[in-house]
């Protein structure tokens, strides 16, 4: 089997309940008065998502020097590995429709900023695919807490058709890998043998 150089073989969303009821309900009825044939708001803004970053890791080292050979050996740190990541993940959308996605995405993470109810937002998860979009294994980043949406540049010189995109960033405190054994398809969740 030949290697693979895609680089898109992966399904990233945005979880279920990322936008509250309340705002659901607002924005389902302006998406509908622009003709956005989308059941939930969710969807239209899942359809928007670029790209997300993973994190780096570094394993740092100390160094001692050494008196016998008058050279700095060094060596490994002991600590927790979730330390050892950047904690802060990217996530980078299509700025569509007159900068709708991006007002809602503004108001959707306000209102995560604003909920003192609960400590961290829903879990994220990257599912890595093969050509077939069987699961290969997940990522999940967990203990997430929204840190930033990019600025926006409203310009009446700005004539020129071109793509057009923006940033949120989280941060979260664990990240874990799960491989999966079974094909298990991505979005409806059944395994094939």
């Amino acid at each position: 089997m030949n290697n693979t150089t895609l680089n898109n073989q992966f399904n990233f969303t945005l979880p279920d309940n990322f936008v509250p009821d309340q705002l659901e309900e607002r924005y389902l009825e302006l998406l509908g008065s622009k003709r956005k044939l989308y059941v939930r708001v969710i969807d239209y803004i899942n359809s928007s998502i670029q790209s997300i970053s993973f994190p780096s890791i570094n394993f740092p080292t100390v160094s001692n020097p050494q008196n016998l050979k008058r050279k700095k050996i060094k060596w490994k740190t002991v600590g927790n590995i979730y330390d050892l990541y950047d904690e802060t993940i990217t996530i980078t959308f299509l700025n569509v429709d007159a900068n709708i996605n991006y007002m809602i995405m503004h108001d959707i993470l306000t209102n995560h900023y604003l909920n003192v109810d609960d400590a961290y937002d829903q879990n994220i998860l990257i599912s890595a695919v093969d050509q077939n979009r069987d699961a290969i294994y997940h990522i999940s980043f967990r203990d997430v807490i929204w840190t930033s949406l990019s600025d926006n540049t409203f310009a009446y010189n700005d004539q020129t058709i071109q793509n057009k995109t923006f940033t949120a960033t989280f941060v979260y405190n664990f990240i874990d890998f799960m491989y999966v054994k079974d094909k298990t398809d991505v979005i409806s969740g059944n395994s094939y043998s």
